[in-house]
């Protein structure tokens, strides 16, 4: 759109016939990017006569942060017309200012504008139908925007609660910056007070600008500080951003000349900064670089690029830097979703696997089973549990013996490869079929019907990947296996079953050189009643349901009573009599031998005692077992 430019501080009566010389005396001027000084007010006369007009049309301003506009509609002598008011476009008005009028007798329009510091402007002209179609595309846009924005700090909270990771926190802080930010610059403040200047709009929607990036500086800083990347330079950094932040703030009280430099300089403090994070970390880490890191921060520098290029080409880039808006908050969502697939992946893998070894754990054994049961599968179980580590985590520490496992585990894998055994978990480092149940305890399923002799050579195998025990510092610790084998479908009907069944069997003593022990049930009832025992003594030592004999000691010589030796005994209403050979060697595994020889001794004393008052030279005797002998 063409025109003619008059820059005058004057009114209308006043500068009516300045603006009918410039008709004449200027040149047309292009009204679609024309940069306002600032405190000076401008006429722009328009001939209508050359545009194609409807019955109804519209002349508009668009820039939302004028401090001041005025429209007048002239006939051919240049006097005054009474400009039609359409109340469809009264709210509009606050955002887009303009001027609806007829074209029988409008031959010019004039337009007076000011702004309180330099500005661009934007003068257009448009029938009442396109008019309305500009703007159902401004508001179309705007919802659209404003539904991403929304969106992206929904999804942005609901991480936040449900995870609290600080990434999602300063996310939202970021995109509720970009969305004051976008709100400002489309003029939502004009409906909500008058009283607050335009121009100070402006200068806070720039701010805004800045305290978005100085987040993302910020979110990256603590990012290398978590990495233990950045600590000599942290606080220095966190200082500068504070810094310029607060600066960028406090401008929107001074002069616009002062605020444009101060902006300027913070864009570009906050772009070199940006820049100087991402090569430090590149330069200082060996880990490879995450694409979606890359992206949001190939995305914070365009955008900062696209700030700084506003500032100088003023409202020709707007579409651009909308576009913009939407493109950075869904790539900062994507990253952070991606992010948190990634930790609620690592936190699945986690659940499964064993944090010292990478083995798979119990819960992942299990469900392989139950697949197994599920195709009523035959299969074993092999429990084996080397008796060197707990010795040597004591003597070596963790990590050297954490580390021999994961030897000892690659070179038994190896070995199992070539052999009929269950797959638990395939990754990028290969088959696994190994699974740690328990700090000592591990696993290995055997497909197939119970075969002794594919037992035979499994143990064999294991035996001869832990025969060279474990070394460290000229300290050499020799290495024993105990394995215990349980069946599906011969001794479990499921796989918690089925791993309590080798548990049973791993359980069972050794006898004549066994290497390995299947599960027995008679060796199950046997512990079950040994555990049932010891539960039994150690009430029948509180309730004193024990009870001592004593057999006399004779002197040959005299014939005379010399002493007695305390023989114990227990009756026990459910068990009945349970001899001394069954429940003393409980007592001795179970950790409650000395408390049944001081039941003994305490007793024995007392009849002492009222023996020696009729016998002063009788003696008591009484068994000690050698566990408490030694302790004593």
């Amino acid at each position: 759109m063409t025109g003619w430019i008059v820059p005058a501080n004057a009114p209308f009566e006043t500068a009516k016939p300045l603006l009918q010389h410039a008709i004449t005396a200027y040149a047309k001027s292009d009204l679609s990017q024309v940069r306002l000084k600032a405190e000076q007010d401008y006429w722009f006369i328009i001939d209508l006569s050359q545009y194609q007009q409807s019955q109804s049309n519209v002349i508009y301003a668009d820039n939302v942060h004028l401090s001041h506009v005025d429209f007048y509609t002239l006939d051919d002598n240049f006097n005054q017309l009474v400009a039609v008011n359409n109340e469809a476009h009264r709210a509009i008005n606050k955002v887009l200012p303009h001027v609806v009028f007829t074209a029988d007798r409008a031959h010019w329009a004039v337009l007076s504008a000011r702004h309180n510091d330099d500005e661009w402007i934007n003068i257009g002209f448009a029938t009442d139908q396109q008019f309305i179609e500009l703007v159902n595309t401004k508001l179309r846009n705007f919802i659209l925007i404003i539904g991403v924005l929304l969106l992206c700090i929904t999804i942005a909270g609901t991480v936040y609660i449900l995870s609290h990771q600080t990434k999602a926190l300063y996310l939202l802080a970021y995109l509720g910056c970009i969305l004051s930010e976008f709100l400002i610059a489309q003029g939502v403040l004009n409906y909500v007070s008058d009283a607050l200047l335009p121009l100070w709009y402006a200068k806070l929607q720039f701010s805004f600008q800045v305290m978005a990036l100085a987040v993302i500086s910020f979110c990256f800083i603590h990012y290398l500080q978590s990495q233990n990347i950045l600590k000599p330079r942290q606080y220095k950094l966190l200082a500068y951003v504070s810094l310029f932040s607060m600066t960028a703030i406090l401008s929107c009280f001074m002069k616009q000349s002062v605020h444009f430099v101060v902006v300027t300089l913070s864009l570009g403090f906050m772009l070199v900064l940006l820049s100087y994070l991402f090569f430090y970390w590149r330069s200082n880490t060996k880990q490879p670089i995450q694409y979606e890191f890359l992206i949001v921060w190939c995305a914070v520098i365009l955008q900062t690029l696209c700030w700084q290029a506003t500032l100088v080409a003023g409202a020709q880039l707007f579409p651009f830097n909308d576009v913009l808006i939407v493109v950075n908050a869904l790539a900062f969502v994507m990253a952070l979703l991606i992010h948190e697939r990634k930790r609620v992946k690592q936190y699945n893998h986690n659940l499964t696997h064993d944090d010292e070894t990478k083995l798979p754990n119990k819960l992942l054994l299990i469900k392989r089973l139950d697949s197994q049961v599920k195709l009523t599968t035959a299969h074993s179980i092999l429990l084996f549990r080397p008796a060197v580590l707990s010795n040597a985590r004591a003597n070596f520490g963790y990590e050297h013996v954490n580390e021999h496992i994961k030897v000892i585990m690659n070179k038994l894998t190896q070995q199992l490869a070539s052999m009929n055994v269950l797959c638990v978990e395939t990754n990028t480092q290969g088959a696994r079929s190994i699974v740690r149940l328990d700090d000592s305890t591990y696993a290995v399923v055997v497909l197939g019907r119970l075969e002794l002799s594919q037992i035979e050579q499994l143990v064999c195998v294991i035996n001869s990947v832990f025969a060279d025990g474990i070394t460290h510092k000229r300290l050499h610790l020799i290495d024993k296996v105990d394995i215990g084998v349980a069946n599906y479908p011969l001794h479990a009907s499921t796989a918690s079953q089925l791993i309590q069944r080798g548990l049973q069997a791993l359980g069972a003593k050794p006898l004549h050189g066994e290497r390995w022990h299947m599960f027995n049930i008679e060796n199950v009832t046997l512990s079950q009643r040994r555990i049932a025992i010891a539960s039994a003594l150690k009430e029948a030592i509180e309730y004193d349901q024990l009870s001592l004999f004593f057999q006399p000691q004779v002197d040959l010589n005299t014939g005379k009573v010399h002493g007695c030796e305390a023989l114990l005994r227990w009756e026990h209403p459910q068990f009945g009599h349970v001899p001394p050979d069954l429940f003393i060697p409980i007592a001795e595994s179970s950790g409650i031998i000395s408390e049944l020889t001081e039941w003994v001794i305490t007793h024995a004393l007392i009849y002492q005692k009222q023996m020696t008052a009729l016998l002063p030279e009788h003696i008591v005797s009484i068994n000690i077992s050698a566990n408490t002998a030694r302790s004593l």
